[in-house]
């Protein structure tokens, strides 16, 4: 889970261990400057939520991991502008 997040370590701890123990919040809030990775970890964590096999690895087969990947996944709603 949360292979891919370069830095952030006390960010990526702290999600990571509210996905373990099931207690996320229904919102979170991710601020920084431009370019700080808060995409990537909110990606990030969308997968890790919806992961079917509860492992959330970045190589993880099961299909919604592999939807969220190609950011294809139904349930994922990407809104703002891409640059």
């Amino acid at each position: 889970m949360y292979e891919n997040i370069i830095g952030h370590r006390s960010i990526v701890e702290h999600l990571s261990g509210l996905i373990r123990s099931g207690e996320f919040p229904p919102a979170i809030l991710l601020s920084g400057g431009s370019s700080a990775g808060k995409l990537t970890i909110a990606l990030e964590t969308a997968r890790a939520l919806m992961c079917r096999n509860s492992t959330a690895l970045w190589n993880c087969g099961c299909a919604s991991c592999e939807k969220h990947r190609r950011l294809s996944h139904p349930q994922m709603l990407l809104l703002g502008n891409k640059n």
